[in-house]
């Protein structure tokens, strides 16, 4: 004949929640963080077989991560502040810049209500499948001038593209006040932003922006790439995102890489 006893052996007080023996998890929390606890199963013959187990709790259905994330020491998971594991449920959210307060506040705020905590999206639009791009949920363009000097109207498409694409250092402030407004909610809610600061695009096509860089060229990307991570230095939420749907095959981009 064969038995066995499950003993819980730390209960989960401090976390307004309680653990009995039978493994049921009751009441509400009121603490968020990782907790702890070790099963023990006794068996007759006579062996004992011990777990640790954690459980990260979520008070008020909002995370209560401490940014920035770090690598773990096992640098197999990330990790907040206070080294608690950040698994990650993430979802896409391309074309957020192109939406207004009312309306990327209302998205983020579903993210949390289905369980997410991250999104992922590039932070300048051109893909023509998104709303409207270039421009941000407020009718700004990312950057004010053309390559040549000339006021940049937000097109796409190009006669001359070394003349008429967008001048990657001049950014245009209004643009990037309202990234910063959506970095700021995303982080006051939980949300780890992986960003991409200039997508790609499938084999250099329109759906990113490979075209404009190589028309840049390395002083300019370079000068573009210091200014959104001196921009961005203290937000804790993002993970910097590079490239975009395109490898190293295309020869302009791989010149313009080496030249990083």
């Amino acid at each position: 004949m064969f038995t066995a006893a499950v003993k819980v052996l730390l209960l989960l007080p401090d976390a307004g929640l309680t653990l009995n023996n039978a493994g049921l998890v009751a009441g509400g929390p009121t603490t968020s963080g990782q907790f702890n606890f070790t099963v023990r199963v006794s068996a007759v013959p006579p062996q004992v077989a011990m777990k640790d187990i954690g459980l990260f709790i979520a008070a008020g259905g909002v995370p209560s991560t401490n940014f920035p994330l770090v690598a773990s020491g096992s640098k197999r998971y990330l990790q907040d502040q206070k080294c608690v594991p950040f698994s990650i449920l993430g979802r896409t959210a391309w074309f957020i810049i192109s939406l207004s307060e009312t309306d990327y506040k209302t998205f983020i705020d579903d993210t949390v209500a289905k369980g997410y905590n991250a999104i992922e999206f590039h932070v300048v639009n051109h893909d023509p499948r998104g709303n409207h791009p270039p421009f941000d949920g407020n009718g700004a363009l990312p950057f004010t001038k053309r390559l040549d000097g000339l006021d940049w109207a937000g097109w796409l498409s190009y006669g001359i593209i070394k003349d008429e694409a967008p001048d990657f250092t001049h950014p245009n402030e209004m643009y990037w006040t309202h990234v910063d407004a959506i970095l700021a909610y995303a982080e006051s809610k939980g949300i780890l932003c992986f960003m991409f600061p200039a997508y790609v695009g499938f084999g250099g096509s329109d759906q990113g922006w490979m075209q404009e860089m190589v028309a840049n060229g390395p002083v300019n990307m370079q000068t573009y790439g210091a200014f959104i991570a001196n921009r961005y230095k203290t937000r804790g939420n993002i993970v910097w995102m590079l490239g975009g749907d395109n490898g190293t095959g295309f020869s302009d981009w791989v010149l313009l890489l080496k030249k990083q």
